[in-house]
């Protein structure tokens, strides 16, 4: 099992997780609301902090135990989000490996697909990518017939990251080609009719996996 593969799997069930507990149902999911209770329900000391350069994205300290999660006040909300959810995943995945972790502008949604970005990198930004975008909420959205932005926008992340998060559940967890992935991606994302249509594609995909 590859590293994104496996830390999106992970993701995935704690994501899955939290929704039943919280009692969210993929039509009423929004990402910021989301990480706020993860927040809460693990005892996440949270602040922002306003720094102009947003070279700067946020932390992660682990105080004997006591975590602490810095988050830069003048990111874009959807960039925002994804920290977040970047950061609460090194305490998820990494808690024992390291007592801080700075997210910065070279390591983020951009380098979802970056082979050389560190793993610990590499596995958050997986981990985080499935924590904001859960398999039950994407496959309801697109059985609802919504476009690539309007997916994006309902659950307040990027496009980058739900390019990102469909490939991953095509490519790296299905094994389908990439090439093939891509072709349905793009046609996906610039509504444009295609020979396979995105809800038939990921419903299959995904119904054959951990995620309903």
């Amino acid at each position: 099992m590859n590293i994104p593969q496996n830390a999106s799997l992970l993701g995935n069930d704690k994501a899955e997780i939290m929704l039943d507990e919280f009692n969210i149902s993929p039509s009423k999911f929004r990402a910021d609301s989301f990480l706020m209770l993860i927040i809460h329900e693990f005892e996440i000391r949270f602040k922002t902090i306003d720094i102009s350069s947003t070279d700067f994205c946020g932390v992660m300290i682990n105080s004997t135990n006591q975590f602490f999660i810095f988050v830069n006040s003048n990111l874009a909300p959807p960039r925002r989000n994804f920290t977040i959810a970047h950061e609460i995943s090194h305490i998820f995945l990494h808690r024992d490996s390291s007592s801080f972790f700075e997210n910065n502008s070279t390591i983020g949604e951009h380098t979802l697909l970056n082979n050389e970005t560190q793993i610990e990198e590499v596995e958050a930004n997986a981990y985080a990518a499935s924590l904001i975008c859960p398999g039950s909420v994407l496959i309801h959205l697109i059985e609802m017939q919504c476009s690539f932005k309007r997916i994006a926008s309902k659950t307040q992340i990027s496009y980058e990251t739900l390019y990102w998060r469909i490939y991953n559940i095509l490519v790296n967890i299905n094994g389908m080609e990439r090439k093939r992935a891509i072709h349905i991606l793009e046609n996906f994302r610039n509504n444009t009719p295609g020979n396979e249509n995105i809800s038939d594609v990921i419903r299959k995909r995904v119904s054959h996996n951990l995620f309903i």
